[in-house]
């Protein structure tokens, strides 16, 4: 069961106009950043939030717990930009990955440069 700020969250999400969407080119016309008061990465796509992925900040790791894209853009390579920013922060910050959400599992599966990200001990939880 989603919390119901993320409902609300999807619920804005999906419903924005696409507007110039359409146009742009979206993984290069993007904007990735982390807030960390509402603790999630959104990229941003001509000044609206196209999608985010929440994350829980632990001792020593960050818990990836959801990921959403607007559904009109899915597939244009938006998610992997967020994720691989999200993941190349948390390793700079020397901390272990713990890939709740399965966009994210199946994120770093697609691309074995981010296995090391996984604490070893929890790779095989998630089928990494």
């Amino acid at each position: 069961m989603k919390k119901p700020d993320c409902d609300a969250k999807l619920k804005q999400l999906n419903t924005r106009p696409l507007g110039s969407w359409k146009e742009a080119s979206p993984v290069s016309d993007i904007t990735i950043r982390n807030q960390t008061e509402l603790k999630h990465y959104e990229a941003v796509l001509n000044g609206e939030v196209v999608a985010f992925a929440e994350y829980r900040p632990l001792e020593g790791a960050v818990m990836f717990a959801h990921t959403e894209v607007n559904e009109s853009i899915e597939g244009k390579g938006i998610g992997s930009a967020l994720i691989r920013q999200a993941l190349d922060e948390t390793r700079a910050a020397g901390k272990w990955v713990i890939p709740m959400c399965p966009f994210v599992v199946g994120f770093i599966q697609r691309h074995p440069e981010y296995v090391e990200a996984v604490n070893p001990q929890h790779r095989r939880i998630f089928g990494i």
